[in-house]
Order: structure tokens, then C-alpha cells, then sequence
């Protein structure tokens, strides 16, 4: 637990350096200016040289971040498969896996699946949706075992791909949220994964408020605003025991639950704007515990938790067994857009992308 605290930590803090240009990150700027050129070459390498290996007639989504680290990505990518079936779109998902147990082979599945096999993301993923998922470190091959398994889906969505050049993409989705492009410096000297220009090349820019609607606007350059701006928000929807499967909504939870101790664990990408949005709603916590992304809160880490009622994340809770300790509680929250008209926008932009693939007599 130590040792996953302290990783924790040092996480966090190099975040904190990445949102300002001070010394520190001024020292690595040479470093980001070589990682920019690098990044171009291969850019330029696959637009110009080895075309994406993978195209489909079907429209293919890909969501992705260009801060690394969470920002809310997960949450987006169910909330936009919600969108799509209720416009009646069938649609399929492959990711990378991340955390999951090495394959040499694409695993598809559908429904409840192992977080072990698939990661703890995209097993969430499939839970929540019940659309079929494939994984793996290459996602045109992902991409092509999926249609294989299950053909009678129309649209492919890639799970955090944006740098995953290989696959041919129709539409762009890029995830931020309120750090909005951090100090704007590319990796080591800042949180970039690709320079801030690709937000204006993206069709769509999602912003994860999280409870937190200031501040983000300002960090988004100018050419970005002629593309679509979508504001996000994830809303508590209950508060789920994992032993019993009871569920309460957040008042219920309070009412019952609120005079006891109450802590709260994460181990996601931004666990301080989980323990901050519960303190907003009202829920008072004696303690919190950030661990490293992905990791799996195992019974000696519980074990360790003083408290009466622990609060953990869906995206924790995937990989707990119920019965592991009957005080975890996950909150469960639902995706919402702040543009009505978003999902007649996307369900028109697919269509007008499925008709002039199928023009072009692409299989």
C-alpha cells in the first residue's frame, strides 16, 4: 500500500508541474521540441508512406486524450455508445486492453467480463452498455477480429486510438477536461501526448467538467472553436453495495449511511476529483486513499482502512469480487452531455460517412 501511495503521489505531482511553464519544465523544453519532431515524422510517415492498415466500410469512431493521464475518457466513450443505440446504431468496441493480462491473440467477449482478460476499462465498458468488446495491443487487428465475431455491427468505436495510427479513422474525439492542455508543452515538459494542434484537427473536443466549469474555455486555442465543443458532465446515479448488490440513490445513502464513517479509495487518473465531487454532494469523508491508475484494491489494502462504509469508483469495483469486503460501496454515475442536439448531429454525420463508404464499394 506504501509503495502504491507513494507512486500515487509522485504521480500527482508531476501533474501539478505540467499545468505552468516554471523552471523545471523549462529545463525538458529541448527534450518536448524533439518528441514534437519525432511525432510529426510519424505522422507524415503514415499519411505519406504505409497507409493505416486497417479500413472498413463501416464509419469508425476513435476517442481519445492528449493529456496524459484520466480525463474522463471512459465516462465519454459510454455515454456517446448510449447515444448511438438509442439512434438505433449497433455499435462494437475494441480498445488496447490496458492492465490486462498479455495475449497474443485479439479477445472479444460481451456482457460481464474479466478485467484480468480485457482491463479493468473496457470490462466496464461492456457492463454498462452490453455492446461487444475487443482488445488488443494492435487495435486494426482488434478492429478486424470484432467484425469477424460479431458482424452484424455498424459503427466501431476505438478506445483511447488517437495516437494509434495504424487505423484509419472517419471521425476524431478528443477528451479534455478542466486542465484543459495543462501549460501546453508536449511530454517530458508538459502532459501533452501530441502538440496542441490537434485539437484543431479533431471533430469533436469533449470537455469532463467534472463539477468544474471555469478555467477551461480560455486553455482551448482559437483555431479549436470552429469544431464542435461539448461540455460533460457525470451525474450520481446510485450508490451500489457490492455483497448485496442493494442500490440507493445518493440521498437514500446518506440517510442511512451518512452518521457512520465513510472513506473513500480510487484508483483512477484523477482520484482527488472523485473525493472532491463526493465532498460536494454532500457525503463527509474521515479519510481518502489515490492509488496508481488501474490498480486493483486488493484485501490487505482494505484491510488497512479504518472506516465503516468505503466508497470506490465502477471502474474500481470491476475488479473487486462483491464478497471481498462487505463495506465497499460503488458509485455509479451516468454520462451527460450539455448539447441536446449533439446526438442528432453524430447520428446525421455517421449516416452521411456509412452512405459514402458504401459509394465507394469499401468492404
Amino acid at each position: 500500500m506504501k509503495s502504491s501511495s507513494f507512486t500515487a503521489s509522485t504521480h500527482q505531482l508531476v501533474h501539478r508541474l505540467w499545468l505552468t511553464r516554471n523552471a523545471i519544465s523549462r529545463i525538458l523544453v529541448p527534450l518536448a521540441w524533439l518528441v514534437e519532431v519525432l511525432l510529426s515524422v510519424r505522422r507524415w510517415y503514415y499519411t505519406h508512406v504505409h497507409a493505416p492498415r486497417f479500413k472498413s466500410s463501416l464509419p469508425v469512431v476513435v476517442i481519445g486524450n492528449l493529456y496524459a493521464g484520466g480525463t474522463g475518457k471512459t465516462p465519454a466513450t459510454i455515454g456517446l455508445i448510449k447515444l448511438l443505440q438509442a439512434k438505433g446504431w449497433r455499435p462494437g468496441v475494441i480498445s488496447r486492453g490496458y492492465a490486462a493480462r498479455p495475449s497474443r491473440e485479439p479477445q472479444c467477449g460481451v456482457g460481464d467480463l474479466s478485467s484480468d482478460i480485457f482491463g479493468d476499462e473496457p470490462a466496464l465498458i461492456a457492463r454498462l452498455t452490453q455492446v461487444p468488446v475487443c482488445v488488443f495491443h494492435k487495435r486494426e487487428t482488434a478492429a478486424t477480429k470484432l467484425l469477424a465475431v460479431h458482424p452484424n455491427i455498424d459503427v466501431v468505436i476505438c478506445d483511447d486510438g488517437l495516437q494509434h495510427l495504424a487505423l484509419a479513422r472517419d471521425l476524431e474525439i478528443i477528451v479534455q477536461d478542466h486542465r484543459g492542455v495543462g501549460n501546453g508543452w508536449v511530454q517530458p515538459a508538459g502532459p501533452l501526448r501530441e502538440g496542441v494542434h490537434r485539437l484543431a484537427v479533431a471533430d469533436v473536443v469533449i470537455t469532463n467538467y467534472r463539477g468544474n466549469a471555469s478555467g477551461v474555455a480560455g486553455q482551448i486555442p482559437g483555431s479549436a472553436l470552429t469544431h464542435r465543443q461539448l461540455a460533460m458532465y457525470q451525474d450520481i446515479v446510485g450508490i451500489r453495495h457490492l455483497a448485496s448488490q442493494e442500490r440507493l440513490t445518493l440521498e437514500a445513502f446518506l440517510a442511512q449511511h451518512g452518521q457512520n464513517s465513510i472513506c473513500a479509495a480510487a484508483a483512477i487518473g484523477e482520484p482527488e476529483q472523485f473525493f472532491q465531487g463526493l465532498r460536494q454532494l454532500g457525503v463527509r469523508l474521515v479519510a481518502t486513499s489515490a492509488l496508481t491508475d488501474h490498480r486493483a484494491l486488493d484485501y490487505r489494502f482494505l484491510a488497512s482502512i479504518d472506516c465503516s462504509v468505503i466508497l470506490i469508483t465502477a471502474k474500481d469495483a470491476i475488479k473487486c469480487d462483491p464478497q471481498l469486503d462487505q463495506r465497499l460501496w460503488s458509485v455509479e454515475v451516468d454520462t451527460r452531455f450539455g448539447d441536446p442536439t449533439f446526438a442528432a448531429w453524430l447520428d446525421s454525420r455517421l449516416t452521411q460517412i456509412q452512405r459514402n463508404k458504401k459509394s465507394l464499394g469499401l468492404q
